[in-house]
């Protein structure tokens, strides 16, 4: 969680002015479980950080558009 903490993107808040819609995908991935999300640099990807594996890939499941989960 202390690296969750840390996150940030200073692109993000330009991001969502220009894709809105990316808002609701950030809420879908903190509702999945995410200790963070954010944009990915300027957009359009958002992620994810998760406590594990088995909650990514919950999360994946259940966000629409998502990969699966990296491996490490």
């Amino acid at each position: 969680a202390g690296v969750a903490a840390m996150l940030v993107n200073e692109l993000e808040p330009a991001v969502l002015e220009l894709r809105p819609q990316l808002a609701h995908t950030l809420a879908a991935v903190r509702e999945a479980g995410a200790l963070a999300a954010a944009v990915s640099g300027s957009g359009p990807t958002v992620f994810g950080v998760f406590p594990d594996r088995p909650a990514a890939e919950r999360a994946a499941a259940l966000v629409p558009g998502s990969i699966p989960a990296s491996p490490l």
